[in-house]
């Protein structure tokens, strides 16, 4: 298919429904509690770092959503500097740092994306480049919050911006990684579209996600760990991640 002057793929959607939710599930738990296991020297060493170089809680909880619309706390190692206004959404955040450039930013795309987060100290920016502040998500993927693959975990306040793909974008768990990530920036075709079409980036990209992943794909063509791998393998590729 051509969409915009630029080839597309089609998909159909497979639900996880039945076994294909319960097998991965399972898979989901034990490639997570491997992982914990594996990466605890890791854990441990962050750990001691963030209190070196960045005093204050290890971890940050971000609010967000998942299957069925249910709301839970997504671990990251913590990144910003403590602040007394943390707690605030970031819009109103920059706004009460007198950074009405950044809230305007901050409010169409979610992240900051032309300057460095002024929030964010050195320590923090190489856990981010490298992709390693995301490693307790692991811990969500255990209690079942989160999927080793699946559709980006957006913040309640980003849910209008989905309109009617809402419900699609939540009748599976969200993931840790996926096509969103990795897959499409991996295209220069498609990488280029999604610059174009910037404000649906999304959206787009959590659905087309969300339609192409199902239990067989886990196991047979795209497993979770050559997923899991190409995301190492391109640290420091990705934009920045949010809040935290």
């Amino acid at each position: 298919d051509v969409f915009l002057g630029d080839p597309m793929i089609s998909v159909s959607q497979t639900p996880l429904i039945g076994w294909g939710d319960i097998v991965k599930r399972i898979f989901d738990f034990i490639m997570a509690l491997a992982g914990l296991i594996v990466l605890s020297p890791v854990f441990l060493i962050i750990t001691i770092l963030q209190k070196i170089f960045n005093p204050g809680p290890v971890l940050f909880r971000n609010k967000r959503l998942t299957r069925h619309a249910k709301p839970f706390d997504m671990l990251k190692f913590r990144s910003m500097i403590p602040r007394p206004t943390e707690k605030m959404d970031s819009v109103d955040e920059f706004r009460a740092m007198g950074r009405e450039d950044l809230a305007k930013e901050y409010e169409k795309h979610r992240k900051i994306i032309s300057q460095r987060d002024p929030r964010i100290n050195p320590f923090g920016a190489f856990l981010r480049k490298t992709s390693l502040d995301e490693l307790p998500q692991l811990y969500n993927v255990l209690r079942g919050e989160l999927s080793l693959v699946g559709p980006r975990p957006i913040e309640p306040v980003e849910l209008p911006r989905y309109k009617d793909r809402g419900p699609l974008l939540l009748s599976v768990r969200s993931g840790i990684t996926g096509l969103w990530l990795i897959g499409l920036w991996e295209r220069s075709v498609a990488s280029q579209t999604i610059k174009r079409l910037r404000g649906h980036y999304d959206a787009v990209a959590s659905a087309y996600s969300l339609k192409s992943y199902d239990i067989a794909e886990d196991l047979g063509g795209w497993t979770a760990y050559d997923d899991l791998k190409r995301r190492a393998a391109h640290a420091g590729h990705f934009g920045p991640s949010r809040g935290g």
